[in-house]
Order: C-alpha cells, then sequence, then structure tokens
C-alpha cells in the first residue's frame, strides 16, 4: 500500500523494533475497527528477550516527526489514492486499508515508546485522537 511512501521513517522504523504487533495490530483492525487499539497483547517481552536496542534520538525524530505532519500526510495519501484509483471501484477500500496499516504502525510505535522511553511519549498524539481525527480526514472512505 502507500503508506512507506507517506510514513517511511514509522514504517522502517517498527518493521525493525515491533515488527509483530504491527502485525496482529493490522490484522485486528482489518476485521473489526469498533475494538479498542489498546487491547492487542504485546507480543515482546523485554530487551533481554531479543528486542533491538534503539537510538533515542531516532525515537525523538520519528516522534517529532509524526506529531508535526500525520494529519497532513494522511491527508496527502488520501488525495494520492484518489488520484490513482479515481476509476478504481476499490477505491474505498484501498483508502481503508492504507488507514488501517498507518494506524496498526502508529500504535505499535506508541506502545513501544510508552514502554521505553516515556518522556518521548509524552509528546504524542494519543492513538485514539488520530483514529477519529483520521476517519474525518478519509471522509466518506472511513465509513
Amino acid at each position: 500500500l502507500y503508506i512507506s511512501e507517506f510514513f517511511g521513517n514509522l514504517v522502517e522504523f517498527v518493521r525493525q523494533y515491533a515488527k509483530e504487533e504491527a502485525e496482529l495490530e493490522f490484522r485486528r483492525l482489518s476485521q473489526d475497527e469498533e475494538t479498542p487499539v489498546n487491547d492487542i497483547q504485546h507480543t515482546k517481552e523485554s530487551n533481554s528477550q531479543g528486542k533491538l536496542e534503539v537510538n533515542e534520538k531516532l525515537i525523538e525524530n520519528v516522534a517529532f516527526e509524526l506529531t508535526e505532519t500525520w494529519s497532513k500526510r494522511l491527508e496527502a495519501m488520501r488525495a494520492e489514492l484518489e488520484s490513482v484509483f479515481s476509476n478504481c471501484s476499490a477505491l474505498k477500500l484501498l483508502v481503508k486499508k492504507s488507514f488501517a496499516s498507518f494506524l496498526a504502525n502508529y500504535n505499535s510505535f506508541t506502545k513501544y515508546v510508552k514502554a521505553n522511553h516515556s518522556i518521548v511519549a509524552a509528546s504524542l498524539v494519543p492513538v485514539h485522537i488520530v483514529m477519529k481525527e483520521g476517519k474525518i480526514i478519509l471522509g466518506e472512505y472511513s465509513v
């Protein structure tokens, strides 16, 4: 989907440090969008059980980028999908799947940051706000 083009740093971070959780979250969001996002279980326990150590500056950079630009990037992603797939009957599904993928990655990132870097976590937009505002941005496609 288009998420890597618009949220590349987020996708790369999650792919490297929280991949399993993001995959579980995407499956859950794709099936039932009404279930609260925080109900997912963590798939990795601690740094001693396989998590890679992450550079604090990398987390700060991804967090700052998301906090400042997530809504603009989501709007741009929707516009890009509309322009490329304007005559496609699957446009609504593509937008919904792209949004679900973004939410899965964002939720995995915020969980990782909350568990490992609480100071940075305080600056993140809460997941429920991203979900609510994201549905407004996506308009007719989020139904």
